[in-house]
C-alpha cells in the first residue's frame, strides 16, 4: 500500500462491455454480474469460477439523484458499478466543506477493495443523477 498504509480511492474510468456499455435498466443476476466483472479490465485474465468466489453478494440498487450512497464509515470492501447516471466522489474539510474529487459517469466502476491496494476510505459517492449501481462485496 502506497502513502504510508493509506489505499488510494479507486474508480476504473471507461468501463463497459464492448464499445456501447451495458444496458441502461436492465437488472442482472448473480451469473450475469459476474460476466460484467470479467469484462473489466482489472479482472481480466480471473476465470468466472474465480470472479465468483471473490465477490459473493451482488445487488442492485436506484439511486435516486442527490442521494449519498457511500461514505467513509461504510464497509471497506465493496465495488460499485454504475451502470446508468452520474456520481461524484467527494469529502468533506474538518470544516465540513465539500471537496469534489471527480464525477463518474456510466458505465465505469469504483470502490474499495483491501485486495488490490484501492479504496475510499475518505470519500463519499452521491448520485448525481438517478442512477443504477450494482454493489459486489468481496
Amino acid at each position: 500500500m502506497a502513502n504510508g498504509g493509506r489505499r488510494e480511492r479507486a474508480y476504473i474510468a471507461g468501463w463497459g462491455p464492448g464499445s456501447g456499455g451495458t444496458p441502461a435498466a436492465a437488472p442482472v443476476g448473480r451469473a450475469s454480474a459476474v460476466q460484467l466483472l470479467a469484462s473489466a479490465p482489472l479482472f481480466r485474465g480471473l476465470t468466472l469460477d474465480e470472479l465468483g468466489e471473490l465477490f459473493r453478494e451482488v445487488r442492485h440498487r436506484q439511486i435516486p439523484a442527490g442521494s449519498t450512497f457511500h461514505q467513509p464509515a461504510d464497509e471497506l470492501e465493496v465495488l460499485y458499478f454504475l451502470k446508468r447516471g452520474r456520481v461524484r466522489l467527494y469529502r468533506l474539510t474538518p470544516g465540513g466543506r465539500k471537496v469534489i474529487l471527480t464525477e463518474l459517469r456510466s458505465p465505469t466502476a469504483f470502490g474499495s477493495i483491501a485486495l488490490l491496494g484501492q479504496g475510499m476510505d475518505s470519500d463519499f459517492a452521491e448520485a448525481v443523477d438517478e442512477s443504477l449501481i450494482c454493489t459486489v462485496r468481496a
